[in-house]
């Protein structure tokens, strides 16, 4: 039932769960509930296969629109790296704003939607800003910027876009104080304010107590336990973390790697991995997994590593929130030395930091923190005591709630 009593808002993206279990990253739909408590939110996201054209969940109400032809390019995994698998889906794009300016023109209408709040510059801040300018100057936009948004897509045209999108908004955020930078390199007008909001992580989901040993037994796993979770693609660098498993089973033979998530470089990986000699044991590829079973991996694994680079378009992490999830749930974190990554993890201080697109270095780090428990848990209980202080959801959500409330009240942001 709707309430019309609060102040609606109508959040769009891509990245969207299709149902309940789907194994799509929730964070959109996480922040959307927590918002419930002082905004009706209904939400508008491209239909998929499998998915309802309209439900409602947790309080939020989840509207999605066909267009046509409809693919998977904008339902199924990231939109850059489905474009660079398949040129034929340059001819979805048309489509798919069109028909995405339609449905936001017709639900706003319908419902008197008093704000915006658009993740991703690109696609959504786009449907977003031509809205504004061609049906409505007065709704409030809030831009949110994830990364792949802003560090990819790097022609001048491109960034002609970027900056003319992001011109439109009231309030731009970002999830890391290096994306701030790169927007603001954008040189985008001034009396737009960006502000750095993280997505955040329910920890009391992501949490030590998780553990749990039927994993170690279902995979063999005798040692420790390294893990890798994410999409499969190349800016997630999986192939250096493979790349150093020989060297890492030399001195620790009994270590398992296991990889969760699929992507467009699944086959690839699996191919390098048996190219180095490596086993279906030594590397486990588990596939995507739903969302509800992931802190039992991550509480479970001695040590996860996010060997992140910086892709050949440019793209690159925005933020990292599975670095988030592994120090929630109690698991020493490796990860690159990416600019983005510095918020989450300061290195020797909450986790341990290697360089970019060094296999050297990653097995290098993995056996020395292997030989060194204390050195790892003291770390890693580091760690999660900042997470909680800086990334749990109810802190995150709050900061949202707080800055639409100002954006509404029309007060200043600063």
């Amino acid at each position: 039932m709707i309430d019309h009593s609060k102040k609606r808002i109508l959040v769009t993206a891509s990245t969207f769960p299709k149902f309940v279990g789907d194994t799509t990253p929730p964070f959109v739909y996480e922040l959307s509930k927590r918002v419930t408590s002082d905004f009706e939110v209904h939400v508008l996201v491209p239909h998929s296969h499998g998915s309802m054209k309209y439900e409602l969940m947790s309080g939020v109400h989840i509207h999605r629109y066909k267009f046509f032809p409809s693919k998977r390019l904008f339902t199924d995994g990231a939109i850059l790296p489905n474009l660079k698998s398949n040129k034929f889906f340059y001819l979805q794009v048309p489509f798919f704003f069109l028909f995405g300016l339609l449905a936001t023109y017709r639900i706003i209408h319908r419902l008197n939607i008093d704000t915006i709040h658009a993740h991703w510059i690109i696609p959504q801040g786009v449907v977003a800003a031509i809205y504004k300018v061609l049906c409505n100057r007065k709704i409030h936009i809030i831009m949110t910027s994830h990364g792949g948004d802003i560090l990819g897509l790097q022609s001048n045209v491109m960034q002609w876009i970027k900056r003319w999108t992001m011109n439109q908004a009231d309030v731009i955020t970002v999830v890391s104080h290096a994306l701030k930078k790169q927007v603001e390199a954008l040189a985008v007008i001034k009396n737009i304010p960006v502000e750095v909001i993280s997505m955040g992580v329910d920890l009391k989901c992501f949490h030590p107590d998780k553990y749990d040993d039927s994993l170690k037994v279902k995979y063999g796993i005798t040692g420790a336990m390294l893990l890798f979770a994410g999409r499969l693609t190349e800016k997630k660098g999986v192939s250096y973390l493979i790349e150093a498993m020989p060297e890492v089973l030399k001195r620790c033979p009994d270590v398992k790697l296991i990889i969760v998530g699929y992507g467009e470089e699944d086959c690839h990986l699996k191919c390098f991995a048996a190219d180095l000699g490596l086993t279906d044991e030594d590397v486990i590829f588990v596939g995507a997994v739903p969302n509800s079973a992931l802190p039992r991996y991550y509480a479970t694994a001695d040590l996860f590593i996010g060997p992140s680079v910086v892709a050949e378009s440019g793209d690159s992490e925005g933020f990292g929130l599975v670095f988030v999830e592994a120090l929630g749930s109690g698991c020493a974190v490796i990860a690159s030395d990416l600019p983005a990554i510095a918020d989450i993890i300061i290195d020797n201080v909450t986790g341990f930091r290697v360089r970019e697109k060094s296999s050297a270095a990653i097995s290098e780090k993995i056996i020395s923190l292997l030989e060194h428990k204390a050195l790892r848990e003291q770390v890693t209980q580091a760690g999660r005591e900042y997470v909680l202080k800086n990334f749990d959801w109810e802190i995150v959500s709050r900061r949202y709630i707080d800055l639409m409330q100002r954006l509404d009240s029309h007060s200043s942001f600063y």
